[in-house]
């Protein structure tokens, strides 16, 4: 052996034990580092990513440190530690089209905004038209996946003749938003509401409300109820609570995603899409309407406090919309239930939102860049912290496991597309 390599292995080697007996902990115990996983540790830590921690003596290939940089937005935010089979990245050049419910419409928009920044072959866009107009459309074969708040129905199911996947994608709230001069804070018991939506309450200042409000001044006004003409799930969501926690309200057999308001002999107004009836209750004095809280919140319109089966008065914000999610298991077909919550701090008129996909998907391509969008809009840091930020509330982990593995289940040509 070379005795200059000898000389300098041992003068190496009594540099370590000085640097250990003085103290120092600052130098590395493994000096040994190929050159390969150095060079891979440093692309890796330039991306901005955590994916140098997974960094082995071999070095990483290529392509995963590529699709690990990928889940960082422009914003910054650093990615999951659960990433699918080959990351992130999509190298394909593909069209996927999306319509369906208005709910999650606010930050849908942010996450393909989001995704398609980091993946720009691909070009992915959803039009919120309502999550009746959504399903049909896909279970037509016109679009690759649909934004229901609704769960698909048996008869849906059954006409498409297809297996079908529902994937959740976030947690929303339906919230009971108002026009009322002075009046910011308004607590609501489901009493009161199912009141209002029988016809038994028509005024403002009715006893029921204003028990509930003691010191605030409420007006000797019509209430005017503001709902959704489409087929909608919001409505949906808020019509089977109403069901569920008003026996007069359940025995008129009026809910569903076109509930029958005149059934209970209401008269309301009516307007298409969360925005539509965002826009009557703006406009309108006196208006009680129901939408999705994201949209309450981007036109600073006041929302009644709800009151949750514990006796709470809860404010529909991101930690109680979560509340109402935890707990209780998770179906095989991620069909949740999170309204009336038994945890004392949800918020009672929670909604789960979901993505509609084939199980098989004829298009590989299109089938791959699907799933690493929905694996990352669910499971990865950056577009969770947008949703919230939004209004919107993370899946349970036990449910983002359960969406994970649904996810590796969907295939092409008979062959799984994440492998």
């Amino acid at each position: 052996m070379n005795p200059k390599f000898l000389v300098a292995l041992a003068l190496t080697m009594l540099l370590a034990l000085v640097l250990v007996a003085c103290g120092d902990n600052t130098a590395t115990t493994v000096p040994a580092t190929t050159a390969a996983a150095t060079t891979t540790k440093a692309a890796t830590t330039a991306a901005g990513t955590t994916a140098a921690a997974a960094t082995t003596a071999a070095g990483t290939t290529a392509a995963a440190t590529t699709a690990a940089a990928a889940t960082t937005t422009a914003a910054g935010t650093a990615a999951a530690s659960v990433t699918p089979p080959g990351g992130y990245k999509v190298t394909a050049s593909v069209t996927l089209t999306g319509s369906g419910a208005t709910f999650p419409d606010p930050t849908y928009q942010q996450w393909l905004k989001d995704f398609v920044a980091v993946n720009p072959s691909v070009k992915l866009t959803y039009t919120g038209v309502g999550s009746g107009a959504g399903r049909k459309s896909f279970f037509a074969g016109e679009t690759d996946f649909a934004g229901s708040d609704g769960y698909p129905t048996d008869a849906e199911i059954a006409d498409y003749k297809k297996p079908i996947l529902t994937i959740p994608m976030t947690l929303g709230a339906v919230v009971l938003a108002y026009n009322l001069d002075g009046v910011t804070t308004l607590k609501l018991s489901p009493e009161t509401i199912g009141a209002i939506y029988t016809g038994k309450v028509t005024k403002w200042n009715d006893a029921k409300i204003a028990a509930e409000n003691a010191g605030v001044t409420l007006p000797a006004l019509d209430i005017t109820l503001a709902v959704r003409q489409d087929d909608s799930g919001t409505s949906s969501v808020f019509s089977n609570w109403l069901a569920e926690v008003s026996p007069d309200f359940k025995a008129l057999n009026a809910a569903g995603s076109t509930p029958k308001w005149e059934a209970a002999g209401l008269n309301p107004v009516k307007a298409p899409k969360n925005d539509g009836v965002t826009g009557l209750i703006k406009q309108t004095k006196g208006t009680l309407g129901y939408i999705e809280s994201s949209y309450a919140q981007a036109n600073n319109i006041p929302y009644a406090l709800i009151k949750n089966p514990a006796g709470n008065y809860v404010n529909a914000s991101v930690e109680a919309i979560s509340a109402a999610a935890l707990g209780g298991s998770v179906p095989a077909n991620l069909k949740l239930k999170v309204t009336q919550s038994a945890d004392a701090k949800a918020y009672p008129i929670a909604s789960t939102t979901w993505i509609i996909i084939p199980v098989e998907i004829a298009t590989k391509d299109k089938a791959d860049a699907l799933l690493r969008f929905l694996w990352w809009a669910t499971q990865d840091s950056a577009p969770i912290e947008a949703a919230k930020k939004l209004g919107y509330a993370p899946l349970p982990t036990a449910v983002q496991d359960k969406v994970r593995a649904t996810l590796l289940t969907v295939t092409s040509g008979g062959t799984p597309v994440l492998k």
